[in-house]
């Protein structure tokens, strides 16, 4: 079980992943840099990842310029379960 893998090797006990969020440098045309401009100073597409307790990427969002906070995202709107 996911949660017991992650209890064993990090001490996170009910935890079935780990996410974390970042600005990837982009280049972008002058005309729609503004869009992608971040509080940073450059100009970014905010990436989120979701990782297993083998730190396997599970879930990946990127690519969008709407995507302003990753940190108020709902995560039960995440939730992927891979049939077999």
């Amino acid at each position: 079980m996911i949660k017991n893998a992650f209890f064993d090797r990090f001490y996170l006990p009910n935890c079935v992943g780990i996410m974390d969020g970042t600005h990837i440098p982009i280049s972008v045309h002058k005309n729609v840099s503004t869009a992608y401009f971040n509080y940073k100073g450059y100009t970014s597409m905010n990436a989120l990842v979701l990782v297993d307790h083998m730190c396997k990427f599970t879930y990946v969002l990127s690519g969008s310029k709407y995507i302003i906070c990753l940190h108020n995202i709902d995560v039960r709107n995440l939730i992927y379960v891979k049939k077999s």
